[in-house]
């Protein structure tokens, strides 16, 4: 097993055809810890929603993370946190009404990752020669493709593939998703919002996410590669190697 500690990265770009970035990140890299929200809704609900939910997530982990703690508990609490907030703060104001945000967190120790996302934001694992989608997204066109055969392809296309079964701040609770997953020592993990997955196929991430060993040069080819492929929204990635 390899001992070499992780290298973090994340970059945000305003994408080609979208006036505002309403994508937020946040790194911890002490804590092992990255998180992306891809905001919506309101004059400049984005922006806030997105703001929020990765300072209100990342202070909640950075506070109550210690020896022993039972991880599933404490990302979950955290997204529960993010989304009060969100919601509170979305009811408070007429102009912020309707805001809300993916969530998407990972945090990395040396051999395993804890994951924690609501919405289509997404989380990979990559080795060479694989990638490996660690989430579900929380979408009506995930539906489909589960319930009704709709392929990845047609997906992308469908009309209705930016509506949400599930956001930070759209109700009074949230039932954020958990997982944990083993990572081999070649691993390399990518979180991203839907302006990099649905401008790039898995083969264009997965040659990217292996050119090379500096994550802020990863970062910026995706971003790059994203743009160049018609860059129709935000584009926010995460990278974490050894």
């Amino acid at each position: 097993m390899s001992t070499k500690p992780w290298r973090f990265a994340a970059k945000t770009d305003v994408g080609v055809k979208r006036a505002r970035n309403e994508d937020a990140f946040g790194l911890d890299p002490s804590l092992g810890l990255a998180v992306i929200a891809d905001g919506m809704g309101g004059h400049s609900g984005g922006d806030v929603a997105a703001a929020m939910t990765v300072e209100i997530f990342s202070s909640t982990v950075a506070r109550l993370l210690g020896d022993g703690t039972d991880l599933a508990q404490l990302l979950t609490s955290a997204a529960g946190a993010a989304n009060a907030a969100v919601f509170a703060r979305s009811n408070e104001d007429d102009e912020l009404h309707g805001m809300g945000s993916t969530l998407l967190a990972a945090l990395v120790t040396e051999d395993r990752v804890a994951t924690v996302h609501v919405g289509d934001s997404r989380i990979y694992k990559a080795i060479p020669g694989k990638l490996t989608q660690l989430t579900t997204d929380h979408s009506y066109v995930s539906i489909l493709i589960a319930e009704r055969g709709l392929t990845p392809e047609e997906a992308i296309r469908h009309p209705m593939r930016n509506i949400l079964t599930m956001a930070i701040g759209s109700k009074v609770e949230v039932e954020a998703e958990y997982n944990l997953h083993e990572l081999e020592p070649e691993a390399r993990l990518l979180l991203c919002s839907d302006g990099l997955w649905s401008m790039l196929d898995d083969s264009a991430i997965l040659n990217i996410l292996f050119t090379g060993d500096d994550p802020e040069v990863i970062a910026s080819k995706l971003i790059e590669a994203a743009n160049n492929a018609g860059g129709n929204d935000n584009v926010t990635v995460a990278i974490a190697l050894r």
